[in-house]
This record gives C-alpha cells, sequence and structure tokens, in this order.
C-alpha cells in the first residue's frame, strides 16, 4: 500500500513500512506494482523510483525525471520493464544501469497525462483530450489515436481494462457517462444517472477485476457496473482489487483500507447506507417483504428490502429501546415495545398500555393476541380493542386483570416460582410452550404440565420455533438443540458438535432453512438439523452481536450491534480458507527467503515461518504442515512458525496448508530442502575407508599369516623335535632291555643263545638307526623291524606261542606307519603280561585294512592281564616306572595334534569266568 508515510506491506498479521532509506527524499507514495520476480516498485512525490526486494528497499532517481514542477507516472511491464511519464516524453527505464530508452517524444507544448497499462499495451493521454498514446509491448510499436469527441469541453482520462478495451471519462465535469472507442469516435459504455448517485461525485479509478467485474472507484464509494452495487457510499474510494480468497479490497482517500469478505453479505449502518439507525434490535416482514426494523432511539423504520431504502419512520413516545416488534399481516397492525400499536401507513399508535413491553408475540384464535412482556409475566388481550376483556380464556390458570387503558388475562411467575425465559404459541395444537429458568411446561386450555424429553428429566429451553412442517425446534440450555415431532423426540442436536458452537440463543424457521443464532455461529440447516452453512466473523458476521433474525426463502435479515446485515444462502460464498504464504526460513537462526535449498549437515536447524493474508479474526481455522521425509502426518499448531532442530541428514519436502473444523481445506504450499551428508558419511569417503581397511586389513592378514605359518614351521619343528627325542629314548630303553637278556644268557652260559640274540640285536639296531630320523615309514619296514624284535623275544621267552598274521591285501608300500609305533605296546605284552604266566603264553599280533581305509592293528595276549602286573610290580623292591607306555601316549598326542582323523589306541582287560584272561590292544592307524 502506498501511503503518506511510506510504502506498507500487510502480511496477514502484521504491518510494516519502508520509509527509512537514506536517499528517500519523499515519503509520500502513489500507486504500486509487482514484477515477474516478485519486486514491489512504486515511486514518490519526489519521482524517485522504489523497488522492495527480499525486505529491502532500493532508490533510483535519474535527472531527467527530477524537472522542477513535473510529476511523474511509472508502470512496469510484462517484460518487467519501468515505463515512465516525463511531461511530453515516454521512457523505458532501467532502474540497475540507470539509463532509459525514447519511446516517445512530443512536442513541448503537448503534454500527456493519466497513464494507463493494461495486458502488454500501454495508454497515455494527450493535451487537446482529442488523441492518445498507445503503445503494443509485444510488437513494439506505437501509434497516436485520435478520437472524435462529443460536443462541449471535455478533458478525457482513459483506463486500460484489458488490452482490447479502454474507458474513459470526463474528469473536468461531473461525469455523466463513461465512454468507450468505436470507429475512432467515443460511444457512450454506461450512463451513469441510473446509479442515483448523490451530486457532485467523481471517479478516481475503473478497474477490470480476474471475475470480469467492472467497477468504478468513485468518491461517493466503489459501484459495481453490472448490477450497480454500491460498497461504502459514504466514502472516497481510489481503488480496488480481489486477493486470492476472493476478498475484496478498497483503498479509500484518507479513509483506510476496507476489506469486503463477501459481495453477498451486506452491512447497512448510519455510516455508509441511508438507513438511519446504528443499531437495529428487532424486525419482521411485512405483507410485501419489507422490513419493521426496532431500534433503541425510540423509532420504528419501514425499510425497503428492494431499494435500500427509507419507507417510513414511526415514533414512540415513551418507549426508548424497541427490543421486539410483532407484525400481523393479515390485518396489518404492528405491536411494539411498550405495547404500542400501530397501523401500516399511519406513524402514530392507535393504542398503548403503560409500563408494558413486547419480548414476544403470538396470533390466537379469535383476533386474540399472546404477548411476552418480560421474565415475570404473560399477556392475554383482545387485538382488535385492548380495552375489552376477551371472552376466551386460555386456561383457568390465567386470571382476568385490569391495565391501565387495557384490559386481559394475566399469567405471572409466581405460579411457577421460576422466570419466564422464552414462550412460543403452537397454533395447530392450540397449546402454548413455556421455557422456564428451571424446567420446560405446556399450557393447554385445560392444564399446565411440565414436558420431558426423556422421562422425569426436566430441561431448561432457551428458545421456541415451529418449522412449516410442524416440528416444534427447541434450543436447550448447555448447547445444542432438539427437534420434537408430535411432541416426541425426533431429532436430537446436543453432541459435542453442536454443543461446540456455544449456546443456542435464537432459532428462526423460513419455508426451506432454519437459522439457528449461537453465542459463536450463524448456523443455517435443514429441516433435520443438518448444518448445511456456517457463519461467524470470518465472513463478517458477529454472531454473538445478533439480536434478532427475520428469515424469508433464502435470504435472511439479521439485526446486530453493528448494523443490519443482509445475506443470501443461495448465492453465498462459504467457508472460505486463506492460502498460507511462507514468510521465510531461519536457517541456524538467520532469515533467509524461501525457495528450495541445499544445506551441509552442520546446517541442520531451522524454523519456517508463515502466515495468510487474511484480514479477518482467524478463529476458525488452523495451519497444518509437514515435512517429508522426516514425518508423514499433518501437524497442527496454534503458531505461526514451524521449528526443526537438529534434522538428519536426506530430502524433505515441506508442505503448509490450513483447514477448519469442517474438514475444509486450503491449497497446499510448500519447498524442498536437502541435508547433505557429512563427508564420512559420502560414498567417495566410505569407498576409501574401505579400501583403507582392506589395504591395513590385508597388510595384517599377510604379517599374521607369515607369523602363523613361521610359528607353525617351528612347532612342526618342536614335535619332529620331540618325536626324535620320544624316539631316541625309546631305543636306549629296549637296547637296555635287550642287553640285560644278553648278560643273562652269557651267565647261563648260552653261547649259542647269546650269539644269536646278539646277531640279530644288531640288524634290529640298525633298523633303529634307521627310522629314527623319519616321521613315518612304509608299513613292510616297520613289519621287517617287528619281526626282528619278535625274534629276541622269542630267545627270551621259550615257551611262547607268538603268531603275526598279515592280511594279504594290505599293499605294504602305499600304508605308511610312525616307525617303532607298534614295538611298546608289543613290549608292554612280553613284560607286563606274559613274563608273569609259567607255562601256554600266548601273543597274538594281526594287521588289517578296515572298510574306512583305516590300518588296524590288534596286540593280544594271555598273560595275567594289567591288574595283576601291577600288584606284581608293587611287591618289588625297586620300581621303575614303565617308560615305553607313557613316551609313546605323549608320542601319541603329538601325532594326533591338530590332526582331524587321528590315530586311536583302545586297551581291553580280557576276562574269563570273571578272572583275568590277557590284554588286548586295538591300533587304528588313518591312512
Amino acid at each position: 500500500m502506498g501511503t503518506e508515510n511510506g510504502l506498507t506491506r500487510y502480511d496477514g498479521k502484521d504491518f510494516k513500512t519502508y520509509n527509512d532509506h537514506p536517499d528517500l527524499i519523499s515519503y509520500d507514495f502513489n500507486t504500486v506494482h509487482q514484477d515477474s520476480k516478485g519486486d514491489i516498485w512504486s515511486h514518490n512525490f519526489a519521482n524517485q523510483i522504489v523497488r522492495i526486494r527480499v525486505d529491502s528497499m532500493a532508490v533510483y532517481e535519474h535527472p531527467l525525471f527530477t524537472q522542477e514542477g513535473h510529476y511523474v507516472e511509472m508502470v512496469v511491464g510484462n517484460n518487467d520493464d519501468i515505463y515512465v511519464r516525463i511531461i511530453n516524453q515516454i521512457v523505458r527505464y532501467s532502474p540497475e544501469k540507470n539509463t532509459y530508452e525514447n519511446i516517445y517524444s512530443g512536442s513541448e507544448n503537448k503534454r500527456m497525462y493519466y497513464m494507463t497499462y493494461a495486458e502488454g499495451i500501454l495508454s497515455v493521454m494527450m493535451a487537446g483530450s482529442d488523441e492518445f498514446f498507445r503503445y503494443d509491448e509485444a510488437s513494439q510499436t506505437s501509434q497516436i489515436v485520435k478520437i472524435k469527441t462529443l460536443k462541449g469541453r471535455m478533458r478525457l482520462k482513459a483506463f486500460q481494462l484489458t488490452c482490447d478495451q479502454t474507458l474513459l471519462i470526463d474528469s473536468r465535469n461531473v461525469p455523466k457517462h463513461i465512454y468507450t472507442i468505436k470507429n475512432d469516435s467515443l460511444a457512450v459504455f454506461d450512463a451513469l444517472e441510473k446509479y442515483n448517485l448523490p451530486e457532485n461525485f467523481r471517479i478516481n479509478n475503473i478497474k477490470k477485476l480476474a471475475n470480469g467485474d467492472i467497477w468504478y472507484c468513485t468518491s461517493k464509494g466503489a459501484l459495481r457496473h453490472k448490477d450497480g452495487l454500491r460498497l461504502l457510499p459514504k466514502t472516497n474510494t481510489s481503488n480496488i482489487l480481489v486477493d486470492n480468497e476472493k476478498n475484496i479490497w478498497i483503498s479509500s482517500l484518507c479513509e483506510g483500507v476496507f476489506v469486503v469478505p463477501d459481495l453477498n453479505i451486506s452491512l447497512y449502518t448510519l455510516q455508509n447506507s441511508d438507513l438511519e439507525v446504528s443499531v437495529p434490535s428487532s424486525a419482521a416482514f411485512d405483507e410485501e417483504g419489507n422490513l419493521w426494523i426496532g431500534t433503541i432511539q425510540n423509532k420504528i423504520l419501514h425499510w425497503s428490502t428492494d431499494s435500500k431504502k427509507l419507507i417510513q419512520e414511526y415514533n414512540t413516545d415513551r418507549a426508548t429501546n424497541i427490543t421486539d416488534i410483532f407484525y400481523d399481516s393479515p390485518i396489518q397492525y404492528l405491536w411494539a415495545n411498550g405495547l404500542f400499536k400501530f397501523k401500516k401507513n399511519k406513524n402514530n399508535y392507535e393504542q398503548t398500555i403503560v409500563g408494558g413491553s413486547i419480548k414476544q408475540a403470538f396470533i390466537l384464535p379469535n383476533n386474540e393476541i399472546l404477548i411476552r412482556g418480560g421474565r415475570d409475566r404473560l399477556y392475554h388481550f383482545h387485538q382488535d380493542d385492548i380495552t375489552q376483556t376477551s371472552h376466551n380464556q386460555f386456561s383457568k390458570y390465567w386470571k382476568k386483570d385490569t391495565f391501565e387503558y387495557a384490559k386481559g388475562y394475566l399469567l405471572e411467575d409466581d405460579l411457577f416460582k421460576s422466570p419466564i425465559n422464552t414462550i412460543h404459541y403452537d397454533a395447530p395444537k392450540d397449546k402454548i410452550w413455556i421455557g422456564l429458568g428451571n424446567r420446560t411446561v405446556i399450557n393447554t386450555r385445560d392444564t399446565i404440565r411440565d414436558f420431558f424429553i426423556e422421562k422425569n428429566t426436566p430441561f431448561i429451553s432457551n428458545c421456541f420455533e415451529q418449522s412449516s412442517d410442524g416440528n416444534m425446534w427447541v434450543g436447550v440450555r448447555g448447547g445444542g438443540f432438539v427437534i420434537l415431532k408430535n411432541g416426541s423426540l425426533h431429532v436430537d442436536c446436543r453432541s459435542d458438535i453442536y454443543k461446540g458452537y456455544g449456546e443456542v440463543r435464537l432459532i428462526k424457521c423460513s419455508e426451506k432453512h432454519v437459522w439457528i443464532a449461537t453465542q459463536n455461529d450463524l448456523l443455517l440447516t435443514d429441516y433435520q438439523g443438518k448444518i448445511l452453512k456456517t457463519y461467524n466473523a470470518l465472513v463478517g458476521i458477529p454472531a454473538n452481536n445478533i439480536t434478532d433474525i427475520t428469515a424469508s426463502g433464502n435470504e435472511a435479515w439479521l439485526c446486530t450491534k453493528n448494523g443490519l446485515i443482509s445475506l443470501n444462502y443461495e448465492t453465498q460464498i462459504f467457508e472460505k480458507l486463506p492460502v498460507p504464504i511462507i514468510q521465510n526460513i531461519e536457517i541456524q537462526g538467520v532469515e533467509h527467503p524461501v525457495t528450495n535449498y541445499s544445506l551441509p549437515y552442520h546446517q541442520n536447524t531451522f524454523n519456517i515461518n508463515f502466515t495468510s493474508i487474511f484480514p479477518y479474526c482467524k478463529t476458525d481455522f488452523e495451519y497444518v504442515y509437514r515435512l517429508l521425509g522426516e514425518h508423514e502426518d499433518w501437524r497442527s499448531t496454534s503458531t505461526t512458525s514451524a521449528p526443526y532442530p537438529k534434522i538428519l541428514p536426506g530430502a524433505y519436502t515441506f508442505e503448509l496448508k490450513t483447514h477448519n473444523k469442517n474438514g475444509k481445506e486450503s491449497e497446499v504450499v510448500g519447498f524442498d530442502i536437502e541435508i547433505k551428508k557429512p563427508y564420512w558419511q559420502s560414498l567417495w569417503f566410505i569407498l576409501m575407508c574401505i579400501f583403507a581397511v582392506a589395504a591395513v586389513s590385508y597388510f595384517f592378514y599377510k604379517e599374521n599369516a607369515q607369523r602363523i605359518a613361521q610359528r607353525n614351521y617351528y612347532k612342526q619343528q618342536l614335535r619332529s623335535s620331540q618325536l626324535t627325542a620320544l624316539k631316541t629314548q625309546m631305543n636306549p630303553h629296549f637296547i637296555f632291555n635287550a642287553l640285560n637278556s644278553i648278560q643273562e644268557f652269557i651267565i647261563l652260559n648260552e653261547k649259542r643263545l647269546a650269539n644269536e640274540y646278539l646277531s640279530k640285536f644288531a640288524r634290529l639296531m640298525r633298523v633303529y638307526l634307521n627310522h629314527s630320523s623319519k616321521d613315518w615309514v612304509p608299513l613292510e619296514e616297520e613289519l621287517q623291524a617287528l619281526q626282528l624284535y619278535l625274534d629276541l623275544e622269542k630267545l627270551r621267552f621259550e615257551n611262547t606261542e607268538i603268531r603275526l598274521d598279515i592280511d594279504p591285501k594290505l599293499e605294504h608300500e602305499d600304508i605308511r606307519i610312525p616307525p617303532l609305533f607298534v614295538q611298546p605296546y608289543v613290549e608292554n605284552a612280553f613284560k607286563h603280561g606274559l613274563l608273569h604266566k609259567i607255562k601256554d603264553r600266548k601273543l597274538y599280533i594281526s594287521f588289517n585294512k578296515t572298510n574306512n581305509n583305516t590300518l588296524q592293528i590288534i596286540i593280544e595276549d594271555n598273560g595275567v592281564g594289567r591288574k595283576k602286573a601291577v600288584e606284581i610290580k608293587s611287591k618289588r623292591s625297586t620300581q621303575n616306572p614303565s617308560f615305553s607306555m607313557t613316551a609313546n601316549q605323549e608320542r601319541l598326542k603329538l601325532l594326533n595334534y591338530n590332526k582331524t582323523q587321528q590315530i586311536k589306541v583302545n586297551i581291553i582287560d580280557l576276562e574269563e569266568n570273571n578272572f583275568a584272561a590277557g590284554t588286548k590292544v586295538i591300533i587304528q592307524i588313518p591312512n
């Protein structure tokens, strides 16, 4: 808005004025324009051009613009070009370069004025009023259009509405017509006499809105061309526009900016209409559809709903607040506060009751009238003459009474012990509904009885109304209402949804609809109580200020504390919701304009600020938003910001809309934002780390493999050394035993046996020496060594049967066996088993191959057994440990170390009749 104090921006919540630029000379601004980038352009009365971009002002000026005594005009074209009129020139100005291009120059004595622009066409009037300059942006061509003017002195002012439509007025005189151009001549577009405008008005502007409506902004309000609708008839209007929510904005000269939420809702006040009343308090239709309006200034106005003009005024000399009026159409009598009775078209009352008042009135049969005069009494009068008592007493509870200048029947609250809140006369059933302060009762011709919806449960009625189908509508204390059919509950509208609108204060029925005034809203429902529309301050209707409703068809007239309001249901635009506007985004606490963003990982805290250009009270909608990628659900907020602290890296879309409790929604606005991953989460960094870890792992793997190989080598060498040591230990052990045998032969003088033994012993030593350096030897070589050993033991153990069985299927050369592995077990059989047996000594040794390719060796003796051998050994004075068996067990552990297929040795004690019968050794060597 261009004001006398700077450029002012309204964002739906706050006003901000731009006038603090150091180069700014004048704060008085004129027209406002917006270019395709969203920048705002204007110029002041010092002929400076200003631009507002992202909340910052820039000031441009040129010596050509500041010629003394002359005022420039400017517009912004389709291509964001700035066109400036300077006395007799039109230039295209580039503010950033401070350069201009001359489009047209006229003669020095031929001034130009009233520049107007629309849809790429620039029009400027020229001195003489018989021609104007026209420039086509698209073709960049210009022409001088000559006009044949009408008789008389005129000074034309042009308004370019579209590229093909130009309207003109006479700015020198009071305009009588709006003109257009046909065949280079002025033709009447619209005659202004039909609008009944006041004298001495002038036209300030002509605008064509997006919906096609043409409006005249005059010094006596804004006038719509198509139907003569006049807004703000006492306001000097200057411009008009429609926003995205179809609200009409009207600017004025020195009187502010006005917003009309909907043109189908009209507010009539003392200031803006011919209605000579500031606060209408009650209203009723006459038989012609015009209104009787009661006021708080002791006046009753008869007002035309068609012409919006006063028909007649009725005065009372005693009542100051006409809170209720009642009109009886058949006999054309009007009843008003103080029980004043007027005949239509006669402005003096015919009858009155001093001290009485009307809150509600109903016509009874036989030309009688029922009146609620307050919270303490009901009156029953003869309508034709209130000085005559009615012949029909309604019931025995009504008492005949005499009033000043009147006679009738009276029903007081003493009967109920509770004040009377409201009444209704049910004409078809001829009974009176009475809402009391503590219950609801029904007065028939016979009696008065309590009425219950639920059995024996009283309820309090705020108001009654009867629809054309005969059903009774009752506003219930505590919120909501009920619909009664034939005295029974038909529709129950006391749910939380209805209670949310507040206490029901007033119900009025038209032919098809029901109007319900609550504390917070005006509801329009069908005859089943279904809410069709909701009216409140959002659409210019303060429901809590409604004092009376008069409805007919689709139209309702509302008496409010702010003035008289009319609205039409059929053409009404309802439940408009503002499209939200995202103002800015605060990233790490710093404001930035709204656009799509790609931010580094450490700039992941932002706050989104938004608003809406909605000029009335924001009580019926709320903002909801979501950040797709963070949360899919819509979140509501009571503020105008959406905070997001510490958002994880990823791609997000922010969406914002408004919605209301009835499920209506605005369109969605939003933008995209990306939080980049930190470098350590990027693909190249991860691949580099993987490569580095792989390289380091490979290096350590190679190092470890070499260490393991070296360790295994040394372990193998150690085991080999240990085996070799064991073998070298076993050889001396046997040698010791053999030498003992030779010594024994010599002592016994068995030279031949000693010689034979010594010879075989020498051969066996050569085999031992040959095998001592080997880990495995062919089976054949092991058998040769075993045979030599057995030959030697035969010499020692005479009378011993020794049998060696070798499976002929064994391939001796392909089978390998640890050297000297079998001999210790054979030696043990001789030494511990057979040695202690006197006779029938037997030793059986066999070599064969099992099904799983395993060499199986069985050594079986029939000696005394291991248990007996231990007993004999324990009785000796000197005990030497059995070294060969211990050494062989250690050797077996070394041979089986870290092997999946291991050598197995199983020693079995043989028994016969529970006596020891020898020992059996089974050796299994996998091959």
